[in-house]
């Protein structure tokens, strides 16, 4: 498709939208600032930097700008409520725009709930409060007319990567066109009035005003937003047509990504054009830089714009091979009552090593589906000898190596993610992160249930290992994933815990070993900082007992 093709397609602000409030929903951005920091953030309010704050009359040349607009003025962010001067805003909304028009764009109410009832018709307003029961009851309260219309108490969203540009990805430009021709934020949403470079300015599109916003400290960048006149919002799509031919080839929206959820995301997606402003305000975040298509697993949403629905689709995965894991254990049953649920849904058959005589092991086990043998731990505890055991189960796919005192912490979505895009040539490990006492693990066990994880609040101890003997980082044997194609197996010489896994390792060159970016597991420690406790068999005392032994 050619651009002026695809721009006959295309809709301007002036354009009636039947799929939403009164045809049409125009957004005045007041501030990205939030208190939350959702994954793939339109608005980049997932970011850090100081964020812009419209003027109460920057604002209300805004709404005075729109007189004769027939569909929805809102007010957006960011979280709106935040803003110092939100009062004043809206009593600016208020002598422009009729209340049967003025809708609210917020995850909470700050403590504005009872002016929020006042100025804003709950019926054309979007309350997301993104899982805060707090932000819930607040709304409930001060502003009772809104429950009915409240989104996302109990269902997280789902956001495509807004920042992975289509240009980066070496799209054919008529297949961008055509992607873009059938925008879901161009068809379904807004066009926005933000501050750019302190003057008020107004784009087609929510997206173009937030490229421009976060990039505005960068000289270079060019200001194409439309100054901020009466009847602005009228001129044809043409006048706006230097905005799409910036700002669109510059969006990931039209690529539908399947993305994360906006709460319980594992991480943020951008491409090269964006990465330099694309730095989380949550430090420990990961962020993914996107240089293919299939990283974003197209198509994975049927539309981005319905982002709650979109939370319940199943699980998009470019390739699928069988996936096998092994643990080796004895006397470790105090940890895998806890581990193994968890870890056993994220494989397609499980493998558990123990002794004869260890039945607690052997009860778990076959509780959770697994297939049990037996190790020879008579003289000293040899791991690789075991591990070789249950390799002759596996006839396909991938294997992972796993302890019994680990658990994989992200939702399945992430794991399926990480699984479809690993090279069979490679053998990988991750980071794993140390929860250092039982009271800790239990704070974070009431999400395991729910969310398939297990998030540790406060207790994230970064773990990186790297054994220089053999030419660089190798993956350790707390998890290590291989493809079975390799036929490789364990040393069987050594009669304690350790060693075995950073031979079996040292196989792969080192190109070939690979650290995952974004996968870590959690450690439920208990040894001793000898670092021999549990090497050659049980020694320290039961997981949740803050007294060692051995």
């Amino acid at each position: 498709m050619k651009f002026d093709e695809c721009l006959d397609k295309m809709k301007g602000p002036f354009d009636k939208r039947p799929s939403i409030w009164r045809s049409g929903v125009l957004q005045v951005m007041i501030t990205r600032a939030c208190d939350q920091a959702c994954f793939g953030c339109t608005q980049g309010s997932n970011l850090g930097g100081k964020p812009v704050m419209m003027t109460p009359d920057q604002a209300e040349q805004a709404f005075a700008s729109l007189e004769g607009y027939f569909g929805v003025v809102g007010i957006f962010g960011g979280s709106p409520t935040l803003h110092p001067q939100f009062e004043e805003i809206c009593n600016r909304l208020a002598k422009h725009i009729p209340w049967e028009q003025r809708g609210l764009w917020a995850n909470s109410p700050h403590g504005k709930g009872k002016l929020c009832s006042k100025i804003f018709n709950p019926a054309v307003s979007n309350i997301n409060v993104h899982l805060s029961q707090d932000a819930k009851a607040e709304f409930q309260t001060d502003w009772p007319e809104i429950t009915q219309y409240i989104k996302g108490a109990d269902t997280d969203s789902r956001h495509s990567p807004p920042f992975v540009a289509m240009k980066d990805l070496n799209i054919p430009e008529g297949e961008m066109w055509e992607m873009v021709s059938r925008c879901d934020v161009n068809q379904y949403w807004s066009a926005l009035i933000g501050v750019f470079r302190g003057a008020l300015r107004g784009w087609f599109c929510e997206l173009a005003g937030a490229q421009s916003m976060l990039h505005a400290d960068d000289v270079t960048y060019p200001d194409t937003g439309h100054p901020i006149i009466p009847g602005w919002w009228l001129r044809p799509l043409s006048a706006f047509a230097g905005q799409i031919k910036k700002h669109c080839p510059d969006c990931g929206i039209p690529l539908r990504g399947y993305g994360s959820f906006a709460v319980n995301g594992y991480r943020e997606q951008v491409s090269k054009t964006h990465s330099q402003i694309y730095q989380p305000k949550k430090k420990d975040r990961r962020v993914e830089l996107v240089t293919v298509r299939e990283q974003l697993h197209e198509a994975g949403v049927p539309k981005v714009t319905e982002y709650i629905a979109n939370a319940s689709l199943p699980v998009v995965s470019a390739k699928r091979e069988k996936r096998t894991a092994i643990t080796v254990c004895w006397n470790y049953s105090d940890y895998l009552r806890h581990t193994l649920p968890v870890n056993r849904k994220f494989f397609d058959s499980y493998i558990v090593m123990t002794d004869k005589t260890d039945s607690k092991t052997i009860e778990i086990a076959e509780e959770n589906a697994c297939l049990v043998d037996f190790g020879d731990f008579r003289e000293g505890f040899n791991k690789g000898k075991a591990i070789n055991w249950a390799i002759g189960y596996v006839k396909e796919g991938w294997i992972v190596h796993l302890d019994a005192d680990v658990i994989m912490p992200y939702p399945l979505e992430a794991f399926e993610m990480i699984f479809a895009n690993l090279d069979p040539n490679n053998i990988y490990g991750c980071d794993r992160l140390s929860v250092p006492s039982f009271e800790m693990f239990e704070q974070g066990k009431k999400n395991i249930d729910s969310a398939g994880y297990v998030e540790i609040p406060h207790a994230r101890i970064m773990e990186r290992f790297a054994f220089e003997k053999l030419g660089g980082w190798v993956p350790i044997g707390f998890w290590q994933c291989w493809h079975s194609k390799h036929k490789r197996l364990y040393p069987e010489h050594i009669n304690h815990a350790g060693d075995s896994d950073v031979i079996f390792a040292g196989q792969w060159p080192r190109s070939q070993r690979v650290l995952l970016p974004e996968a870590s597991c959690l450690h439920l420690e208990t040894f001793d900082r000898t670092g021999t406790a549990n090497w050659f068999g049980r020694s320290t005392v039961p997981f949740g007992t803050s007294v060692q032994i051995g």
